[in-house]
């Protein structure tokens, strides 16, 4: 018997996989824990349209230590919608690392590949993370060839303390040459025009995603949880 065969995770390993992602900050100038509370696949609705998690489970234990997760999102490549699939949140707890799992675990995803819904694949890793910039391009073990296709910027915002917040007025003009501009709130009424720009400016960006208005307020979304009174518009 193998003692750490690799499958695909359902809903009944949930806390099991949190509770990787609590032990497995990533590495860099700024370490930074990813968590997905309180449930890891409500939250994973906004990774794509299909989400597969393979995961490697000790079989003397029955707990899952590390896993890694396939999803297939719309985006827009080289100015035109397709399927584009994702690699993410490769993780492994600390004491399991020396088992060879890497290569095993991206077999499993060939596998998962040949369902032929996607060409190619993306992967994000955070600058400074060596390890695992290292290990995922060595293209050693039957990993995949990984090629550069340019940076991320994040940015962080310092949230306000309790009790402050951003509360845009609920309109403000001013001139602009001689064109009169408006900022506010969105409404329901904007909804269209909100997915209608988003996707006239959409395919400019390689990568970007294609948007559909229930991806704005459904609970399946890609943007589950935000409010059209989170978007302010010009």
């Amino acid at each position: 018997m193998i003692r750490f065969p690799f499958e695909l995770a359902g809903p009944a390993d949930d806390a099991d996989l949190r509770h990787v992602l609590a032990w497995t900050p990533t590495a860099g100038r700024i370490a930074v824990s990813f968590r997905r509370e309180p449930s890891w696949f409500d939250a994973a609705v906004v990774d794509g349209f299909s989400r597969q998690v393979v995961a490697c489970r000790d079989q003397s234990t029955g707990r899952i230590f590390g896993f890694g997760c396939r999803s297939l999102r719309h985006l827009y490549v080289n100015g035109l919608p397709a399927v584009v699939g994702y690699l993410s949140s490769l993780r492994v707890l600390p004491d399991n690392r020396n088992h060879g799992l890497v290569a095993r675990g991206y077999a499993f995803f060939r596998r998962l590949h040949a369902d032929s819904q996607t060409p190619f694949y993306l992967t994000t890793i955070a600058e400074g993370n060596e390890t695992a910039l290292r290990i995922l391009t060595s293209g050693r073990a039957g990993l995949p060839n990984y090629h550069a296709a340019g940076r991320y910027h994040t940015i962080a915002i310092a949230l306000p303390r309790r009790g402050a917040g951003f509360q845009p007025a609920a309109a403000t003009r001013w001139q602009a040459g001689s064109l009169p501009h408006e900022i506010r709130k969105a409404c329901a009424d904007d909804l269209p025009a909100i997915v209608e720009f988003l996707n006239t400016v959409g395919p400019r960006r390689q990568f970007f995603p294609c948007y559909r208005q229930e991806d704005l307020l459904s609970p399946k979304g890609l943007l589950r949880g935000l409010q059209l009174g989170h978007l302010v518009l010009a």
